[in-house]
């Protein structure tokens, strides 16, 4: 796949983890945002689309598009989306430090702490929680 090539190894084991772990999102969200990192919105759009197809997944496309919409320098769609995904399965570090950012982007510090301290409860040493 180019967008592997484009993105470099990391992709490579997400694709590996993933095809392992069919009913596990976590390799594709980290294959998303190695995706993301290396600029291709539309194979993180793909993979949401993915997520959107089976239920048990779904609230994950909200997170991966929340991603790129943040990427593209729109806080209030990614906020959106990143709510959407909270209301439904998904919690943990991985989501409050990108709703952190995103109210943080958006002027909104007090929702901002509380997201960075719930990623920080959550999780203190995963890699998001680091970062923020």
């Amino acid at each position: 796949m180019a967008a592997d090539r484009a993105a470099g190894t990391p992709v490579r084991p997400c694709r590996r983890a993933d095809a392992r772990l069919p009913g596990d999102p976590t390799p594709r969200l980290y294959r998303a945002a190695c995706l993301l990192a290396a600029g291709d919105r539309d194979a993180c759009r793909a993979i949401a689309a993915q997520e959107r197809d089976d239920p048990r997944f779904a609230p994950y496309a909200d997170l991966i598009l929340g991603m790129v919409a943040a990427d593209e320098g729109q806080p209030a769609e990614a906020l959106r989306r990143f709510l959407a995904a909270g209301s439904g399965q998904v919690d943990g570090a991985f989501l409050h430090s990108h709703l952190a950012d995103a109210y943080l982007r958006l002027g909104r510090l007090e929702d901002a702490a509380r997201s960075v301290e719930r990623a920080r409860a959550a999780d203190p040493h995963a890699r998001s929680v680091q970062f923020i």
